[in-house]
């Protein structure tokens, strides 16, 4: 009878991971990423973890409804909240993280227990190509751009710095997604900083029509090795455009830079 259980069990956890959405799969290795590659165990104590698609489906466990992860600083003894959320690709220039209610109920929990959002994006979602980490009381909005997030930028390799949790330290919010004509201050300083965009995954990355993926992407692409696969952003203005790496940038860029960078081939 054990043994017959045990096969029921691990069957029913097979079919069980066959049949998980797509999202969830994402979702889960984005969260082992974070807890394995920035809140690590020797410098963050895990206090809690949100139950997974399974158990939910089952009997939906009630403390789903807070943020991802509860930890608590071993440096400082502060504890907070954080919510992991990985997307592939911007849309519009910019990262929609949640939902209006989803936003209301951690500003509510925020009131008691500081929520920090950690979003990841780009590549795969066990090894993104950008990592942001902000504090909720910076945001206001269920949809973040570039120009907001990029003042949270944190380092893809290295653990969360336990500085970062001190609130008052942190950029004032500036930035949070707005009418699509705040985009244009940003697109022209990235070109004076010489900062491109993957044409894969939309990261920002080294201005170099010659190169222009991110290394993570990159590599995905060497899989192929085809010049002509189409991608999905301009290596210049970072805007959704059918590329390639043979021409890596929308017309408009190329015209604007032609006499200034080179090109894989004149268009």
């Amino acid at each position: 009878m054990d043994i017959f259980s045990n096969i029921v069990r691990v069957t029913k956890v097979a079919i069980d991971e066959i049949n998980k959405p797509e999202s969830y799969v994402k979702g889960d290795a984005f969260e082992d990423y974070i807890r394995n590659k920035l809140f690590i165990k020797d410098r963050y104590a895990l206090l809690q973890r949100t139950h997974d698609y399974t158990t939910n489906k089952e009997d939906f466990v009630e403390n789903t409804k807070e943020p991802d992860f509860k930890f608590r600083s071993i440096k400082t003894g502060e504890e907070f909240f954080v919510e992991a959320k990985y997307r592939s690709v911007y849309h519009e220039d910019a990262i929609e993280w949640c939902k209006p209610y989803q936003l209301k109920r951690y500003k509510e929990i925020d009131q008691k227990t500081p929520v920090y959002i950690t979003i990841g994006v780009g590549n795969e979602s066990n090894s993104p190509g950008q990592i942001f980490f902000m504090p909720l009381k910076d945001i206001n909005y269920t949809k973040l751009n570039r120009t907001f997030l990029k003042d949270y930028e944190v380092s893809i390799n290295s653990p969360l710095d336990y500085r970062l949790l001190n609130r008052n330290d942190k950029p004032t919010g500036k930035g949070v997604q707005g009418p699509k004509t705040e985009q244009t201050p940003k697109i022209q300083s990235f070109q004076k900083e010489n900062n491109g965009f993957c044409i894969r995954c939309g990261t920002d990355i080294k201005l170099n029509p010659m190169a222009p993926y991110c290394i993570n992407c990159y590599k995905s692409w060497k899989n192929i090795s085809n010049k002509e696969y189409e991608e999905k952003y301009c290596h210049i203005c970072g805007k959704e455009h059918d590329t390639m790496l043979v021409k890596p940038t929308c017309y408009s860029c190329y015209k604007s830079n032609k006499n200034k960078l080179e090109f894989p081939i004149q268009k």
